[in-house]
Parts: C-alpha cells; structure tokens; sequence
C-alpha cells in the first residue's frame, strides 16, 4: 500500500470505513473521491468497489452507479480500458433505470470515447454521434458540450485540424457556461495540443493558459494538472529550443500510473535530445521509437512521441498514419491536409485499390496491368500507352503528399510496408 507521512493516517482510517459493512456509501464515495484527487488509484478503487458494495446490498442504486463510475475513472488512469468500460456502462445502465438519466448520459459519454484510446477511431466516432443527438434531443448543455469536446478528439486523431477546433471551441464555451471548469480545462488543453500538432505555437500558449486558469477555478485532479504541465514543457522546447528550456522543469509530478510513467519516459527523451549528438543523438532516436512501437494505449503518450519527433526534427515518424475517406473521397498522410480526389475518378481507383492490398496483402507489391485495369475501369488500350498512364497517374499522386507512400517495386507497385492504413466512411 503507498501512503506516505500524513496520508497514512488519513488512509488507516479510509481502510477501517471500507472494511466495515455499515459505513455509509456516501461517506466511503467521499473518501474515495479524495484518493482518486490525490492521485492514489489503488487505494481509490479499493473505496470505491466498497461503496459500491455497500450500495448495492442496501438497494441504494445511486450511489451503487456512482461509485462505478469512480472504479472505471480510476481503471481508465490505470490505462485498464476494458475493465473502464465495462464499469462506465455497468454504472450508465443503472443511473438510467433508476431515472437518473442526465448522470446516466454522462457515463454513457464517458464509455463512449474509450474507444479512442483503444484506437478504434470508428467506434468511438458511432458512439459519440448517437450520443450528440440525444443530448440535445434532452437538452443536456453540458452534457451536449462534453460530447463535441470527444469529438474533437476523433477529428484530431485523423488530423482533422480545423475540424477539432470548432468541436472544441463549442464545448468549452458551453461547459464553462454551466460552470463545468474542470471539463472546460481538460478540453482547453486538448485544443492546445492540436495547435502543437499543427505547428500554431502562439494558440497553443494562449490555450494553455486558458486551461490553467480553468483548472485553478475548480477542485482540480492530479491527472490533469500532471498533463498541463507535461504539455508545456513540451511547447515550451517546441517554441524556444533547448536554451530556453533549461527555465522549465520538465518534470511534471503525476500519480504513478503506467499513463504518466509513459509520458515521463516521452520527457526523459527529451531531456537526452536537448543538444544531444551523434551516438547520443541516434540511441535516443531508437529509444523514442520503440517507445512508439509499443502502441501504448493511450491518446496523449501516441501524441507526445509524435511532439518529441517534432521538436527535434527526424522526419516524419516511423509509423505513419494515412487516413482514407470512403464518402469524401479523399486522402490525408499525417494530418497534412486532405487531397479531394473525388473530381479525379483515376486517382481515387489507384488509392483504393493499393489500399486494399495493403490491408489484405501487406509488403506485397501489384502487378502494373492490374493497377491499370482497376484505375481505368478495363478501358481498351495499347500496353505502352497505358504504362504511361499509370506512371503520370502515381507521379501525380506523389506530387500530392504521397511521395513517401507509395513505393516502386521490382513486382510492381505498394503503399510502403509499416504505414498505418485508416478507412473511414
């Protein structure tokens, strides 16, 4: 068990109300909440499963909803999706049978952007969808608010720049219109984070700030202030250098998860690139990309190794992200912008016919003649004319942003082996 000094009284006290069977829910939700605000999640969720328990023997389903809630909060710190999840929608199913239906969407929303972490972009985006319907259907502003701000998050994991800035401005405009600060914070800091993704430091800053001064109005979380300060050391070296840098510490103090231990390996690097050379240099390059070939399960971990690649200048990251939109028919590498192939039928055929050898067929290359046959829709030509076709076809696909995507082989032609491929409707 961790406690330390002062906690350890506050703690023997916490243990001996979980332990027995007549402590009041509320009270052990109370106690709970102060843990989980201290950033102690195992000692919280220990609370939290007796308030639960408690609860439910006792028929109370409120307060039985609540504190599963309190136990999928602390499982997501702990980077447990699953068992997060699992709890959110126990918790959102009870709240809603016992008509405690705005607490009951809330946990609905909460489950709902779980997905995202887990990397699966179409799930969470169907969920949250439906979710913004209904909140608006029931008039729910902060609720309804708290659903743009997770959409912003789906538009900025396809790089959808702009897209994620209006769903954000939206939401932290109506959250702090219902005085929901600590939500407005967290979605104030999001906002900041694309701007650092898109390069805009000056918006970034201004970002930063505002989630700060959000943060400092409310009862705020050790989660949260440990991510404010890990993203402005980040934009602070992103914007000033290492000169700079040294000002700052870059050691944001956070409860000791595997998600804060994560972004604390993410500023180590950091600290070892700033002004480093050589064989220094290339170690902490390795490191960072073993890092990324972990594929922690964790929204802010993927984008801080993507800020750490640019603040040192390596190129483009070893995994590349190509998202590829089914209805708009267009095409983006990394948040780069979209290429609207949908007025250049050809185009858009190759795109989708290497796509789905890549996904099907990965590192194996297409013949040309089947390329040809497929962006030009078996249309009758002499074989000269259409490798010529073919080869202006993909020169003017590279010209477009997909130089580094597209690859000669000796068998013919493939999107390059390791690049991450999402299709989305």
């Amino acid at each position: 068990m961790r406690t330390r000094g002062w906690e350890s009284g506050l703690w023997a006290g916490s243990g001996q109300m979980a332990a027995s069977s007549s402590a009041p829910p509320a009270r052990l939700l109370g106690m709970a909440r102060e843990w989980r605000r201290r950033g102690h999640a195992e000692e919280a969720r220990q609370l939290f499963e007796a308030a639960e328990l408690v609860a439910t023997t006792a028929g109370d389903g409120v307060n039985a909803a609540r504190a599963a809630v309190g136990i999928a909060h602390t499982d997501y710190a702990r980077t447990d999706l699953i068992a997060a999840e699992a709890s959110f929608e126990r918790a959102a199913n009870t709240l809603l049978r016992v008509g405690e239906t705005q607490q009951g969407l809330r946990a609905k929303i909460s489950s709902a952007f779980i997905p995202l972490d887990a990397g699966n972009l179409d799930r969470a985006s169907e969920r949250l969808i439906a979710l913004e319907v209904q909140t608006r259907r029931e008039r729910l502003v902060a609720e309804h608010a708290s659903v743009l701000g997770y959409q912003g998050n789906v538009a900025r994991a396809l790089g959808r720049w702009d897209e994620a800035h209006r769903f954000y401005e939206h939401a932290v405009l109506g959250l702090e219109a219902q005085g929901d600060f600590l939500y407005a914070a967290t979605f104030s800091m999001d906002a900041a984070v694309t701007h650092l993704l898109a390069g805009r430091l000056a918006e970034a800053f201004d970002r930063l700030r505002h989630a700060r001064r959000l943060a400092a109005a409310t009862e705020s979380d050790a989660y949260l202030e440990a991510l404010l300060a890990h993203y402005q050391a980040l934009a602070t070296l992103l914007a000033y250098g290492s000169k700079e840098a040294l000002r700052v510490e870059t050691h944001a103090a956070g409860p000791d998860t595997a998600a804060v231990r994560f972004l604390g390996r993410v500023r180590e690097l950091v600290g070892v690139l700033r002004g480093a050379t050589g064989a220094t240099r290339r170690r902490a390059i390795r490191s960072l990309d073993e890092l990324e070939a972990e594929r922690f399960p964790y929204e802010h971990g993927r984008i801080s190794v993507l800020l750490a690649r640019t603040l040192f200048g390596d190129g483009a990251p070893s995994v590349e992200r190509l998202v590829v939109t089914r209805g708009r028919k267009t095409v983006s590498l990394d948040g780069a912008g979209e290429v609207d192939l949908a007025d250049r039928p050809v185009l858009w055929r190759l795109v989708r016919t290497l796509v789905e050898q890549h996904r099907t067929h990965p590192g194996k290359a297409l013949d040309p003649s089947i390329l040809i046959a497929a962006g030009w829709d078996g249309e009758s030509m002499l074989a000269r004319a259409a490798r010529n076709r073919l080869h202006v076809a993909l020169a003017t696909l590279r010209q477009l942003g997909l130089r580094t995507v597209i690859v000669r082989h000796p068998g013919g032609y493939l999107l390059r082996p390791g690049l991450e491929v999402l299709c989305v409707d």
